[in-house]
């Protein structure tokens, strides 16, 4: 999934309107092995992207940052992050004892100069998976 914000004048503010497009697959699939490296997934291992599975961890690849605005928010730990071209931003969506917790999602801030673009993908819980969340985890 890849998501745009972008304003039509300097001075205006985004309100949440969003552009989505298809990404082209081998763009994904580079961008998904990039984060299989870093988050130690081995190749073998299947990344589930079926629905109805519980989101573990999500990753924002940041293609265009805005010159303004368009923060990551995580109100649970008082933290903003901005939206820096090239750069990924890594969260976990459940607790260390494996349950959901909606307030480990970060909030959109409006984009308020420029324009931002962003892929976004996850790791799904499921047999596979878990076993390699499960190790680095609990790696000390």
């Amino acid at each position: 999934l890849v998501y745009t914000r972008e304003v039509s004048e300097e001075t205006a503010i985004n309100n949440k309107k969003f552009g989505f497009y298809d990404v082209e697959q081998s763009v994904v699939k580079k961008l998904r092995n990039r984060m299989r490296k870093i988050l130690q997934i081995p190749q073998q291992e299947e990344i589930d992207m079926k629905r109805g599975n519980q989101r573990v961890a999500t990753w924002n690849y940041v293609i265009k940052g805005a010159k303004s605005g368009g923060y990551k928010v995580f109100m649970s730990s008082k933290t903003s992050v901005p939206l820096v071209s090239g750069s990924v931003i890594v969260w976990y969506n459940q607790n260390s004892d494996g349950r959901q917790d909606g307030r480990l999602s970060p909030w959109d801030c409006h984009t308020i100069i420029g324009s931002q673009t962003v892929v976004e993908d996850y790791l799904e819980e499921d047999v596979s998976t878990m076993k390699c969340f499960n190790f680095f985890k609990n790696s000390p």
